[in-house]
């Protein structure tokens, strides 16, 4: 996914990175701040933003070296785990029984 890097690609997680680790596509990343926060250094994983030859050199290693990729895309769906819905599901499910008890707790004004 090759992004600028800049005040708001260091802030930006790419959803579509998030796409290509669930479809089975090894994702390359610009190195950003917020990617590398979320991801960790995972090794093949990065280039340097606005540097062609470097996102080449990692297609290429890629390309040529079939165990680099198997190892990359493993230790991406690795990373990601806690994001899917089988992780999160839990943790949303309770944040929504919480805002229904707030609401629940409110005095109805319009009943009286």
């Amino acid at each position: 996914v090759p992004y600028r890097q800049n005040p708001f690609t260091d802030l930006l997680y790419p959803t579509k990175a998030f796409e290509y680790i669930v479809m089975g596509v090894p994702a390359i990343l610009a190195r950003t701040g917020a990617v590398v926060e979320l991801f960790g250094d995972i090794p093949d994983m990065f280039f340097q933003p606005e540097d062609a030859g470097d996102l080449a050199a990692c297609i290429l290693a890629l390309y040529e070296e079939p165990h680099r990729r198997r190892d990359l895309l493993e230790a991406e769906r690795h990373a990601y785990r806690p994001y899917t819905w089988e992780s999160q599901r839990e943790r949303y499910i309770a944040q929504l029984d919480q805002v229904i008890a707030r609401q629940r707790a409110i005095p109805n004004l319009e009943a009286h």
